[in-house]
């Protein structure tokens, strides 16, 4: 799906608007998740369409630096990018860990 966000993207010169839906999409079926109905449809939309913005960020990423300092900013970005990642999986986690707990006691 992130190649193809960004295909459209390019395409259709929406890209606030992708990266604006995508967002809305992936928090979405992540804020429903936890509530366990329907969540096959909620990971599918999260990986089909929460995900098309992911080609579009690191594009804009890359333009926003200076050519000479291209790969040093985009290390930066990606460092922060996968500890934010990391860091929501983290909670994530736990927040369904606790939903759980709370819905059996």
């Amino acid at each position: 799906s992130i190649p193809f966000g960004g295909f459209l993207a390019d395409k259709l010169s929406l890209h606030a608007v992708i990266v604006f839906l995508s967002n809305f999409i992936a928090i979405i079926s992540l804020l429903l998740l936890p509530f366990g109905i329907f969540w096959t449809t909620l990971i599918f939309l999260f990986g089909a369409f929460g995900m098309f913005a992911g080609g579009i960020i690191i594009a804009l990423a890359g333009r926003a630096m200076p050519a000479n300092r291209r790969a040093f900013g985009m290390g930066i970005f990606q460092t922060v990018y996968f500890f934010f990642a990391w860091l929501t999986y983290f909670s994530f986690t736990k927040i369904c860990k606790n939903a759980e707990v709370n819905t059996e006691g």
